[in-house]
């Protein structure tokens, strides 16, 4: 965390920024991820797993709700500072967890589940004992087929 950095009274205002709704609604869909997740949704059930949790949860599902591929989806809130998101992805019967941030597969190795990590900008031969790492939906698709 950069709370040693920025102090806490910061980092709660720039996650209040960053997670608020104007700032939510304003993004658009990472290139590849709504051609992946119609794809995926034909043979599989997706749930959004976030630690957005509350009215940031809503922020989600309003994003959500935007696109026909991702309109429907289950959204799950999670406090990952009580309970890891691998722990609700197995009590929720999700068998793939797809994060973009390593510190959620700390201890995947005590999960029966596929872990993959998403990172854009991982160098090319980079590993992870936790995860799989992927840089595109694309790459995605093609691991959960």
């Amino acid at each position: 965390s950069c709370i040693s950095v920025v102090g806490r009274e910061n980092y709660k205002e720039m996650g209040d920024y960053v997670y608020g709704e104007e700032m939510t609604l304003a993004v658009s869909p990472m290139p590849g991820a709504l051609a992946a997740i119609r794809t995926l949704r034909a043979s599989h059930e997706l749930v959004v797993v976030t630690a957005r949790t509350g009215e940031r949860s809503e922020f989600t599902e309003r994003w959500l709700s935007k696109w026909e591929e991702t309109r429907g989806m289950r959204v799950v809130g999670v406090r990952t500072s009580e309970v890891p998101k691998l722990q609700v992805c197995q009590d929720q019967g999700i068998g793939a967890l797809i994060d973009d941030d390593e510190r959620h597969f700390r201890d995947a190795a005590g999960f029966n589940m596929v872990s993959i990590l998403f990172k854009q900008d991982a160098p090319p031969n980079v590993h992870y004992d936790c995860a799989q790492v992927c840089r595109t939906w694309e790459e995605i698709e093609r691991l959960m087929a």
